[in-house]
Formats: structure tokens, C-alpha cells, sequence
């Protein structure tokens, strides 16, 4: 699998942000966040196998990571490729 994060002009328009609705009421579904090409949390047993991440240059600021995990327990990952890792 190859999840390649492009440069693009209309990310400008509405990028950093995550649209959590419908898990989370209108008055919270939309929250200012950095953009990972994958992003997990709150997980128990996670595992990545054959994934490559490909980030092209210049990409906006809010753009951070191929992976963020956060509050996750048990990564495993095998034939996974990504450039910037945040734990």
C-alpha cells in the first residue's frame, strides 16, 4: 500500500484541522490538529504490514508526520517506510 501525501493549493484553504463528527457533537467535530498521512489513537493492537508513506516536498506546515499515534499500545509494523515517525 502507498499513501503519498501531495502538494496542492487548496490545502492552504482549510488544512490543520480534524473533522472528528459524527463521533463528537457539531459543537466539537472540528478541531485544529496537524495532518499526518495516518493518523491513530487510543488503540490496543495495531499493526501496519507492507505500507510505504511518501510525503513530496514543500507541503504546508500543518502537514507533520506520515504516522502520529497517540495513546496506542502494540505497534507492530513490518515492510512499513515513512520518513517522520511521531510516538
Amino acid at each position: 500500500v502507498l499513501v503519498k501525501i501531495v502538494k496542492d493549493p487548496r490545502a492552504a484553504r482549510r488544512g490543520g484541522i480534524f473533522d472528528l463528527r459524527p463521533a463528537f457533537d457539531e459543537a466539537h467535530g472540528w478541531v485544529e490538529h496537524d495532518t499526518p498521512a495516518m493518523y491513530c489513537q487510543h488503540v490496543d493492537g495495531l499493526r501496519i504490514r507492507n505500507t510505504k508513506i511518501e510525503l513530496d516536498d514543500d507541503l504546508p506546515g500543518f502537514i507533520t508526520a506520515g504516522l502520529q499515534c497517540e495513546s496506542v499500545k502494540g505497534l507492530d509494523s513490518d515492510s512499513f517506510i515513512d520518513s517522520a515517525i511521531k510516538y
